[in-house]
């Protein structure tokens, strides 16, 4: 998607980001294909887009799948490599088929916008789902908004789930304002912004505000205290499988003042909360760390444990906020027969998290 003529491209702000034990090659690489950009996302009004119950895209009048309508964008020119454009090609469309059926049931005649991909992934709900609501600020406040699963998913289903509700209420939208496309369907005035965020490589910084916006309308919620630790401990499943040496990270954490936060047990408004008042929020790296997107706050210093390879998306977001960062490579992974073992550095970790407190 070409950029408007006042966009400009340039690199994350690497003097807010620090990284520790990392090999500095494959660092580079990463960081070299990230970009925020300063201007403004691209709107479209299209007069014709067809949608369809399982599939993650607008289509145009014959059917054809409108690429920039995508869960994730792809970035053209060099930015990212070709093979990693073909991985990322198969992932961005694998619930969205090139072309579909021109038969609908419905017709919409009303102004509404695109929201993209309703996701009850907790992090890609936050970067993904809500990285084209900078456009509701600019519009009425009784437009409605349009979203696309693919899994025949009901919206009583993403509802039921108290974040998903509050967080779309932080932003204005309730129950009434939601399209989620059930059955094929011609939107004939549909609003198309292009995302905020783009998967893991570029960000739009200036028009990340609205999740600031969106903050000040969560419920006030009671701070947690200068020095946080967000553990993974009581995951039921947990990926990164360090289970017993975090326990013992937390056992000293906790003795030099810091106070261990399971963020699956929190309201989405504590999460938030937790991050705007805090001067140091410190873990393993996941998805409770995009709250940061939520942030204003020049005095926070987060704290990754993490493994070698750092997943972009983290890094874009820390560049375009004002707080500062530090990622610690102190997660090692070694395979023991089919199985993947996982162990934290426990020394490392403490070290580098009570140099910065």
């Amino acid at each position: 998607m070409k950029l408007s003529n006042e966009s400009i491209r340039n690199k994350i702000n690497r003097g807010q980001l620090s990284f520790i034990g990392f090999d500095q090659k494959r660092l580079h690489k990463r960081l070299e294909r990230t970009q925020n950009i300063i201007g403004r996302p691209e709107r479209r009004t299209l007069n014709f887009a067809l949608a369809a119950k399982n599939s993650q895209c607008l289509h145009s009048e014959d059917g054809a799948r409108l690429d920039y309508t995508g869960r994730i964008i792809i970035p053209s020119g060099s930015l990212i490599p070709d093979d990693t454009k073909t991985t990322l090609f198969r992932k961005a469309y694998a619930y969205s088929p090139e072309r579909i059926s021109t038969d609908t049931e419905l017709e919409i005649h009303e102004p509404v916008v695109f929201g993209g991909a309703m996701i009850h992934h907790f992090g890609h709900f936050l970067t993904d789902t809500l990285s084209r609501l900078w456009i509701l600020r600019e519009l009425p406040p009784e437009i409605r908004i349009v979203f696309l699963t693919h899994a025949g998913q009901t919206l009583d289903f993403f509802l039921k789930r108290a974040w998903i509700r509050d967080t779309l209420s932080a932003f204005g939208i309730n129950h009434e304002r939601i399209i989620l496309v059930d059955r094929p369907t011609i939107f004939r005035n549909i609003i198309v912004p292009q995302p905020a965020i783009e998967h893991a490589f570029r960000i739009y910084s200036a028009y990340t505000t609205s999740y600031e916006y969106a903050a000040e309308r969560f419920e006030t919620a009671s701070a947690n205290g200068p020095y946080i630790y967000l553990s993974r401990s009581m995951l039921a499943s947990d990926p990164r499988g360090c289970r017993s040496d975090e326990q013992a990270l937390e056992q000293r954490l906790a003795a030099n003042g810091f106070k261990i936060l399971h963020p699956e047990t929190m309201t989405i408004a504590e999460q938030v909360s937790t991050f705007r008042s805090a001067s140091v929020v410190a873990g393993m790296i996941g998805s409770a760390f995009h709250n940061s997107l939520f942030v204003e706050n020049p005095n926070l210093q987060i704290i990754y444990l993490a493994e070698e390879n750092i997943y972009e998306r983290y890094l874009i977001i820390d560049g375009a906020k004002m707080y500062k960062s530090t990622y610690v490579n102190c997660i090692q992974s070694a395979r023991l027969g089919s199985e993947l073992v996982r162990t934290l550095d426990v020394n490392s970790a403490c070290h580098e998290i009570f140099e910065r407190i």
